[in-house]
């Protein structure tokens, strides 16, 4: 990680014999985390062995892995983390390591111009290593989002409570394995890429609804989007591979198909028989 800069302090008790029986106490700052920087300065060879392995108990003798048996607390705090195209700034958490598990508790940072702020746990005795955390996104940007997606799709500001469940090694294991719930909150939007009666996009002045995630897919469910031309519930699905497949109904008689994908969807009406059997609980 060249030209980071991290200052603090690190504390070892006196008279410590072993670290399996001592607790690291620390209180460090950087100025910048860079992830891929982080797996390559804890994994020299991220082909052969990946870095969340380095906390994970190891079968070969002569690999011993201290971070298995490592027991630190204390806190952390970076002015940026950077993961793929998603920065994140003024960002603080309580660390705890226990013999390959790890609690981050109170995180906070700044991101896509709201604030984020939730607990993570990370358990690296088992394989693969497996990861649990909650928290809740504060009036987000959507258009930030928008951006870091690579395409412009989306206004607005958003509020968002999740929980989520994943494990695996790398970034693909994860997001396959990745399961859990969104209640999610949007207010005054635009959905660029959605035309439905008119060659407006549609406005969203407010939706509210939960989405859950499981085997890849996004579920809306209970959804419920306020426009000017009315009321819809939304209800449907969109893969992580940006593929929908989502209804707005606004009422037995009157709504929408989306489908196609996230850049290029398409719309169209919905008859009445099949409105009719959309509402049906």
């Amino acid at each position: 990680m060249a030209g980071t800069q991290w200052t603090g302090s690190l504390l070892l008790p006196r008279h410590c014999t072993s670290v399996e029986t001592c607790t690291f106490e620390f209180d460090l700052h950087v100025d910048q985390l860079v992830t891929n920087e982080l797996n390559e300065l804890l994994n020299p060879h991220p082909r052969k062995r990946a870095w969340y392995r380095l906390l994970s108990p190891t079968t070969q003798p002569d690999d011993p892995s201290i971070l298995a048996v490592l027991q630190a607390a204390g806190k952390l705090t970076a002015n940026r983390l950077v993961l793929q195209n998603l920065v994140g700034e003024h960002v603080s958490a309580s660390l705890e390591l226990q013999a390959g598990k790890l609690r981050i508790s109170d995180l906070r940072a700044e991101v896509l111009g709201g604030k984020h702020s939730g607990e993570w746990q990370a358990d690296f005795t088992v394989k693969p290593p497996a990861y649990s955390g909650n928290g809740i996104l504060e009036r987000v940007s959507l258009a930030q989002l928008a951006e870091v997606m690579g395409d412009g799709w989306i206004t607005g500001t958003a509020t968002a409570r999740y929980r989520l469940t994943t494990s695996g090694y790398s970034a693909a294991d994860l997001l396959a394995s990745a399961d859990g719930t969104l209640q999610l909150e949007m207010h005054d939007g635009i959905l660029a890429h959605i035309l439905l009666s008119s060659s407006a996009p549609l406005h969203v002045s407010r939706f509210k609804g939960r989405v859950a995630l499981r085997d890849g897919q996004f579920e809306i469910q209970e959804g419920k989007l306020e426009a000017p031309s009315g009321i819809y519930h939304v209800s449907g699905t969109a893969s992580l591979g940006n593929k929908l497949d989502i209804r707005l109904l606004h009422d037995a008689s009157h709504g929408f198909s989306i489908t196609g994908t996230l850049a290029e969807p398409r719309v169209s009406a919905v008859t009445r028989p099949e409105t009719q059997a959309a509402l049906k609980p």
